[in-house]
């Protein structure tokens, strides 16, 4: 699926529960961060604002790591490492699995950041890329990917459901500041 579908449908399923803005914040990096390990992906993309190839993950990870060991700072190592990590591992691997999306929340409660709209969007993604032909590896390590291969990416049902999601996210934020402003 487009980025921007998984985006729309992340910030529309987290905004029948909430449209505070946090909530709305941590649905979309749930949304974005499973392609993290894509360097053309939005969130390599727009969200790093550089190229993210295996390269550019390496070197981000490795400053880190050299900020870790100036600071000490105890969110630095893990990042680094995360970072170093991603320069090895393909796309659609641990990054689209239940084994990805329960180290991501870790990172996130970890934090103290918002979880439940965070997971609500990893989650979305993980269910949106297991409807294309390609699949993901949900279970992984074991590398068999699930697939239920009913929309391409970039196809009318990829689309369809941005829009929709787009629609359903716009209506949700549009009551939500009705309510607000009453």
């Amino acid at each position: 699926m487009r980025g921007s579908t998984h985006l729309f449908s992340g910030l529309a399923a987290a905004s029948l529960l909430s449209t505070n803005l946090p909530g709305l914040g941590m649905a979309a990096l749930g949304a974005l961060l499973p392609d993290i390990d894509q360097p053309g992906s939005m969130i390599s993309r727009e969200v790093a604002g550089v190229p993210f190839g295996r390269i550019g993950r390496g070197i981000v990870g490795i400053a880190i790591l050299g900020a870790w060991h100036q600071t000490r700072l105890p969110l630095l190592l893990p990042a680094g490492v995360a970072f170093v990590a991603l320069a090895f591992l393909p796309h659609r691997g641990i990054t689209h699995s239940a084994l990805g999306l329960v180290l991501a929340w870790l990172a996130i409660k970890t934090l103290g950041w918002p979880q439940v709209p965070f997971l609500i969007g990893y989650g979305i993604h993980l269910a949106e890329d297991l409807l294309t032909p390609s699949g993901i590896p949900l279970l992984y390590p074991w590398q068999e990917r699930m697939r239920i291969p009913l929309a391409q990416t970039g196809g009318i049902i990829d689309r369809t459901l941005g829009l929709a999601a787009l629609a359903l996210f716009l209506i949700a934020v549009g009551k939500g500041l009705l309510v607000t402003l009453r």
